[in-house]
């Protein structure tokens, strides 16, 4: 269960993550809350569809910042309704069908990355169809592919050479350099046990990643790991929380659900916490606190197969496409990106710890299909947040250096096991 490869007719080959299913569930979840990015073409199309000026379109300018999140080709956005609706949406339809519809919606909830060996097919966990693995096998669907491809290539004309280029510059850690072909020699284990996992209820995708930062780990010289930060006072224990913190606020308060995704306050909380640690220092979910004891005290196990399955096809679909590290996000090396990408999965069980210590009774198991509608929640909104995620230099950099404690991310799996 790697992918299957077809001829694009495009000048590369598409690569597609096998056992993965999509078709639009018609739910219209992406015309709710998601913001429709619009360049001038699609002005263009919607002013003539509709016979109207621009200035009778809902619509309103980008911000620079929301331009930069990977929306450099957009000048404008689809402005909602009062009742968070997109102002073109009939009931679950989409009125601009076949009439107008913008080339994002029709990009949604694809996503290509371009890599020396090919173009690799990802997917938007913040559909549902995606979320629930609905409708046929998406490589029994190439050819729409490949003219989805086609509409990517029209809308971001540049980004191939450059991503490509990126991929022939990857990093172990920093200042280590990783060549593509090693990386595929490295990546092919991780792929073969994440799709295990997705296909079956057999490991848990959070034991494949401890596994697959092990393997990581034996290549990075040792005289380059680092269990003490300089210049902080604060502990590796410590530290640890300090990050779930951060990444916890950005990616999980319900709060900051609709917000775009800000880097700055990810590295700002780290850092004053590095500088100034405080005593007894517990982590934000949601509401409420919880200390590391709290969280140790309770043993989540293997989650019931479905919901083992979702975690699984997210990190499955989003390591497969390339876009955790490198190129594919905020050009981490590969320690760092996969250091990340995990933080992100400890923090979904350390979610679901924080329910069962703050449920009104303890006793009361909740079903299946409920854990299942709760994750799901869940992963669509760390989802979302990841598609727009463009971090700076001083995120960058923390993170590299936070991902040399060889036994960070092992410390963390721990608490979230």
């Amino acid at each position: 269960m790697f992918n299957a490869a077809t001829s694009t007719g495009l000048g590369s080959k598409l690569h597609i993550p096998e056992g993965i299913r999509f078709e639009c569930t018609r739910c219209a979840n992406c015309c709710l809350s998601w913001p429709v990015p619009l360049n001038e073409e699609d002005v263009k199309r919607l002013t003539s569809a509709l016979q109207c000026s621009e200035a009778d379109l809902p619509v309103s300018f980008l911000s620079p910042a929301e331009r930069k999140a990977g929306l450099a080709g957009f000048s404008r956005a689809l402005e909602k309704r009062p009742d968070g609706r997109c102002s073109y949406l009939d009931g679950s339809a989409c009125t601009l069908q076949g009439l107008a519809k913008p080339a994002m919606c029709q990009l949604f909830p694809y996503a290509f990355i371009d890599t020396p060996t090919g173009t690799f097919v990802g997917l938007s966990f913040a559909s549902t169809g995606v979320l629930h693995n609905s409708g046929r096998l998406l490589d029994e669907q190439s050819d729409q592919l490949i003219g989805v491809l086609a509409l990517f290539r029209e809308l971001f004309p540049n980004l191939e050479e450059e991503t490509i280029k990126g991929f022939h510059s990857l990093q172990l850690i920093e200042g280590v350099a990783l060549t593509y072909e090693q990386f595929q020699i490295i990546e092919g284990p991780l792929l073969s046990a994440l799709a295990e996992a997705a296909s079956s209820s057999g490991c848990g995708a959070i034991k494949v990643l401890a596994s697959f930062h092990q393997s990581i780990a034996a290549l990075v010289p040792k005289d380059l790991w680092r269990s003490r930060l300089p210049g902080s006072e604060a502990r590796p224990r410590q530290i640890d929380l300090f990050i779930l913190d951060a990444l916890a606020r950005a990616y999980i308060d319900p709060n900051s659900k609709a917000d775009l995704l800000d880097d700055w306050q990810i590295a700002q909380s780290v850092s004053n916490h590095l500088q100034s640690p405080p005593n007894g220092f517990k982590l934000q979910i949601g509401s409420a606190s919880y200390s590391a004891v709290q969280f140790l005290d309770i043993k989540l196990g293997s989650l019931d197969a479905a919901c083992e399955n979702l975690l699984a096809r997210f990190l499955y679909v989003r390591i497969f496409s390339k876009m955790y590290f490198g190129p594919g996000f905020s050009a981490l090396s590969l320690m760092a990106g996969l250091g990340h990408l995990t933080v992100l999965v400890v923090l979904i069980r350390l979610a679901m710890k924080a329910r069962k210590i703050s449920a009104i009774d303890p006793d009361q198991k909740e079903t299946a299909e409920e854990n299942l509608l709760w994750l799901a929640a869940i992963v669509r909104q760390i989802d979302g947040k990841l598609t727009s995620a463009r971090y700076g230099a001083n995120t960058r950099a923390m993170l590299e250096i936070l991902f040399l404690d060889q036994e960070r991310l092992l410390r963390l799996i721990d608490l979230a096991a």
